[in-house]
């Protein structure tokens, strides 16, 4: 997909992973405007969106869309997201254990926000207190986190990654 600016966008991905099982038919319309893979299921569950047993390994679909899926990881019962918010709330050693773990089977993306760098950035009033507390958590570590993640993991892209397999 090419976009006004002139920048080739070969993926893409859904705000809060919201491509579950009631709408990959949208993994359809993406192909259809050319882009070459997604990465908007979420492999586990998170309450309010993904797939449960999802195969979070890279797979093509029916159409030729490759699906890049978000990896989970357990922490109790509950399916992390490897990024974000989960990051964030999660002491470094912790992750970096269960990242190393996804690693030794597959590749997986890791993301990060711009704003989750922001220390500084205003704080919202009267939003629910789940929103604010994942919203919010732990800001002032993700800079020093993100550091040492990418000390102690070899990254690259997406696309290096999908044009290697």
């Amino acid at each position: 997909m090419i976009n006004p600016f002139g920048v080739k966008y070969s993926g893409f991905r859904a705000p809060y992973f919201s491509i579950d099982e009631r709408s990959l038919w949208a993994l359809d319309i993406l192909k259809e405007e050319g882009f070459e893979y997604d990465s908007s299921v979420f492999a586990g569950d998170a309450k309010r969106t993904g797939i449960p047993g999802y195969d979070p390994h890279i797979q093509k679909g029916a159409n030729g869309l490759l699906e890049f899926p978000i990896n989970t990881i357990k922490v109790l019962n509950f399916d992390f997201g490897v990024g974000g918010g989960y990051f964030r709330l999660l002491p470094y050693n912790h992750f970096k254990k269960k990242f190393s773990k996804i690693l030794d089977d597959r590749h997986s993306i890791f993301y990060i926000h711009p704003w989750e760098f922001d220390v500084n950035q205003p704080k919202v009033s009267g939003i629910n207190r789940r929103i604010k507390f994942t919203h919010y958590v732990n800001l002032h570590s993700t800079e020093k986190k993100v550091a040492q993640l990418l000390s102690d993991f070899e990254c690259t892209t997406v696309s290096d990654i999908l044009n290697n397999k």
